[in-house]
């Protein structure tokens, strides 16, 4: 389960075309958590994205509430990855760090200056959030050939699939990745369209804005 708790700049949901209720609709007790469950949006992991914005971002975060969502989706679910805000723009990750069982700190390539990052991981520590390592994005090959070519790097991507036989150096998993994606905005359409039909049909039901499980019901 990937959980966009970025709730000040979301971009997964935007990423993968779903425009929908989510996170912060679910904390304000708006929604169910079965509606909000985007299935299988790459391979077998499950989204929940981060719903319509909120001007109280970090008061839904500290509450009750998500602390609870979260041990409800730890149950369910063999992993639950929290996607969060920069560290060093707000404090939305030393809050929610309390729920996790460690961090995974993400650094952009040639972006983020490296006593930036040492920041970053002290202010985690500071409130005893467990980083358990980093994970560098946003790598540019191209650019690592360009600079003589890390044979050893490349070779590592090579080795691993992410090149091609005919030297082009992009991933067959990232157009995998991108496959995937296509696929979750078409079945996103979809689901619009049918809500737009039941509308019209005058089939459509109104819900009670409860949380629908027995750990968070009201």
């Amino acid at each position: 389960m990937l959980v966009e708790a970025d709730l000040r700049r979301p971009g997964i949901g935007r990423a993968l075309g779903i425009k929908s209720d989510g996170l912060s609709d679910l904390l304000e007790r708006r929604v169910y958590l079965e509606d909000c469950i985007r299935p299988h949006i790459i391979g077998e992991l499950d989204l929940l994205p981060a719903g319509n914005p909120r001007e109280s971002d970090l008061e839904l975060l500290a509450s009750p509430e998500f602390g609870e969502l979260v041990d409800l989706l730890k149950s369910r679910y063999d992993r639950v990855v929290l996607d969060l805000a920069p560290v060093q723009a707000v404090s939305d990750a030393m809050v929610v760090g309390k729920y996790t069982d460690s961090a995974i700190y993400v650094v952009k390539a040639d972006s983020t200056p490296l006593p930036l990052v040492e920041r970053g991981i002290s202010l985690l520590k500071e409130v005893g959030v467990k980083v358990s390592g980093a994970v560098i994005s946003q790598v540019d090959l191209a650019k690592l050939g360009a600079y003589g070519g890390d044979y050893y790097y490349l070779g590592y991507f090579d080795y691993y699939g992410y090149a091609d036989e005919d030297g082009d150096r992009q991933s067959s998993k990232l157009r995998a990745v991108t496959d995937y994606a296509e696929r979750s905005r078409n079945r996103e359409r979809a689901r619009e369209a049918r809500k737009v039909a039941e509308m019209q049909a005058g089939k459509s039901t109104q819900l009670d804005p409860v949380i629908r499980t027995g750990n968070m019901a009201s």
